[in-house]
């Protein structure tokens, strides 16, 4: 794999519930990445505010967008139905509060070789309300490794369970049918099911993806 070359196109997951005050932000920070070979899949989980309509009107702005509409059924059944439209050699999951660095894409893809089944990068903590601050966060969404390194089996429980901080192989998905459950922490279920199968992790310590920690979110709730 001659890597200078490498442009393989990116399936960027997006579950959306009720999230129109950061929604746009979200979203534009992957149209516009530097790094363009992306499908962009918004997964409308039965909004009740203007979600729908706020990805419609980007979706004019993006060819790239594509827009699904369902009944709710929770975060893991919408990026379950995402992975189902999926065309893209690599799969990446982003919440719809949270932001991507603009060059994120650019240095993940500049760091995969024919041996990486995962790219593992950092996170930054964004807190909306200093009173929901939590002490150990940076402690566990802290890449314990840098580079490409053979998975550590016997050290699993040194890895964040987060889906939002990794590329996984769709190939890979696909042969061993790893999906989400509709059940709760499904990123860490999901997460750990495909790091136990794989062989080998690039570790990017960079803090490419800026996680909003909000009263009200799914991660705050539980």
């Amino acid at each position: 794999m001659n890597r200078m070359n490498y442009n393989p196109k990116i399936s960027v997951i997006i579950p959306v519930f009720n999230t129109e005050k950061y929604l746009e932000a979200s979203l534009r920070s992957i149209m516009n990445q530097t790094y363009k070979n992306l499908e962009i899949i918004c997964v409308n989980d039965g909004s009740t505010d203007n979600s729908l309509e706020l990805l419609r009107k980007l979706q004019q702005e993006d060819e790239r967008i594509i827009v699904i509409d369902k009944e709710n059924a929770g975060q893991g059944m919408s990026r379950k139905k995402g992975m189902e439209k999926a065309t893209g050699e690599w799969i990446s999951f982003i919440d719809s509060d949270d932001t991507l660095e603009l060059d994120a894409y650019e240095r993940i893809t500049a760091v995969i070789s024919e041996d990486t089944d995962m790219v593992h990068f950092g996170i930054q903590m964004i807190y909306e309300n200093g009173d929901l601050k939590v002490k150990t966060d940076n402690e566990y969404y802290n890449i314990k490794y840098d580079g490409l390194i053979e998975v550590p089996r016997t050290k699993l429980h040194k890895l964040d369970g987060s889906a939002s901080n990794k590329l996984f192989k769709k190939s890979i998905i696909d042969k061993y049918n790893i999906r989400f459950k509709k059940i709760l922490y499904e990123d860490f279920q999901f997460s750990m099911q495909y790091i136990s199968i794989i062989d080998k992790i690039y570790y990017l310590p960079d803090k490419l993806y800026n996680y909003l920690r909000r009263g009200g979110s799914t991660m705050t709730s539980t």
